[in-house]
């Protein structure tokens, strides 16, 4: 089982607090997907074993691409690798390309799952954003795509936003409640370098959600996701059954991915490797049949710290026998991961069972902090 992941570099315009790899200028758009189709055949004979059970168009705004551009890179997914006929093709849409017309194209080329990224469902809040649609938008959309069949539908919100209420995220939650989506993601604010919303932090224009606030509020989203039947199963995702993203599950638990586009990366076999995040150069790259990537060969040490990482983050947790096993020859003793070695504040923010530990719900915000302290180190 493996994923493919196609990154869309274009965006209409550049949101607050996003720094992904993206551009505004499409007039590129042609040439790109030229070159992703050119990369996606180099690539291809070096996973001709593989079976894809996901493809997963992200970006960027990969609903901004025409639909005959969005055909010629499915079409040469499904030509030139093993395409399950029960994949999951996921494509991440803005409220403001999901036209009648542009829904029905996708459900025509087989997309069968759309992740929507509403943010918010306050006209303020999105045009702080920089958000291209608004709040009626927001609501319109998903009901749109529901009426003309598209019934596995996610949607993003975002919270801990500056001076945001617990009852302004309470309301959001109430109107997010009734549009009856199978699955939905749920991020806190952060501040990234080389943002916009990084500037505005910098300057002292605005100051980031307290933790206090950041935790309330987290506390209600839990509580409110259990009441509406969503299971929790990774710190930032939510869904009903049998709606989880088969895509992001595939990062989390260490299955090969193949990822495509400027700034994609990949994962088989250990092996990491990334394409350059510059648009053009990328395109004459492949213009000259050469990927435009670099790689890594992951240390034991580094896939040891990455399960702890990813697997906290999960409802499973990690199998603390399993990675005894297939580490414990390689890295000794440097493995942390004996109750011992752990502080009483550390265990207090884990469930222990059976060879198995997990990150409580309540305790999930310091997942980064708990992984911290289970890494190997020589």
């Amino acid at each position: 089982m493996a994923g493919i992941y196609l990154h869309i570099p274009f965006c209409k315009q550049a949101c607050t607090y996003c720094d992904f790899h993206f551009s505004t200028n499409r007039k590129n758009e042609d040439d790109l997907v030229e070159a992703m189709v050119k990369e996606i055949e180099i690539r291809a004979k070096g996973w001709d074993g593989e079976l894809f059970e996901t493809v997963y168009f992200g970006g960027g705004s990969p609903s901004i691409l025409s639909i005959s551009n969005l055909e010629k890179l499915l079409s040469a997914t499904r030509h030139l690798l093993r395409i399950s006929e029960q994949a999951e093709v996921t494509l991440e849409a803005n409220p403001d390309d999901m036209s009648s017309e542009n829904l029905i194209g996708w459900k025509k080329l087989g997309i069968n799952r759309l992740s929507v990224g509403l943010q918010s469902f306050q006209d303020h809040r999105l045009q702080w954003m920089n958000r291209a649609h608004n709040a009626e938008e927001a609501l319109e959309c998903v009901q749109r795509a529901q009426g003309l069949g598209f019934d596995n539908i996610s949607i993003d919100l975002i919270y801990a936003l500056p001076d945001s209420s617990l009852d302004e995220w309470k309301n959001e939650l109430a109107i997010a409640a009734r549009m009856n989506v199978q699955h939905f993601s749920a991020y806190i604010l952060t501040v990234e370098e080389k943002t916009a919303l990084h500037h505005q932090v910098k300057k002292g224009m605005l100051q980031p959600a307290k933790d206090e606030k950041v935790e309330e509020q987290y506390r209600h989203l839990c509580s409110w996701a259990k009441e509406m039947g969503f299971e929790h199963y990774e710190i930032s995702n939510f869904a009903k059954k049998n709606y989880r993203s088969k895509h992001n599950g595939n990062y989390w638990n260490w299955v090969n991915y193949l990822g495509i586009g400027p700034a994609a990366h990949s994962f088989q076999n250990s092996v990491r490797s990334w394409n350059i995040a510059h648009n053009i150069n990328y395109i004459k790259s492949l213009q000259k049949d050469q990927l435009p990537a670099r790689s890594e060969v992951l240390s034991k040490a580094d896939e040891f710290n990455e399960s702890i990482m990813l697997g906290l983050r999960k409802k499973e947790g990690i199998n603390t026998t399993a990675l005894h096993q297939k580490y414990g020859p390689h890295l000794g003793e440097g493995m942390t991961l004996n109750l011992d070695d752990l502080t009483s504040w550390h265990r207090e923010m884990l469930e222990v069972e059976l060879g198995t530990w997990k990150m409580k719900e309540s305790a999930w915000l310091l997942c980064d902090e708990i992984s911290a302290a289970l890494f190997y180190s020589d």
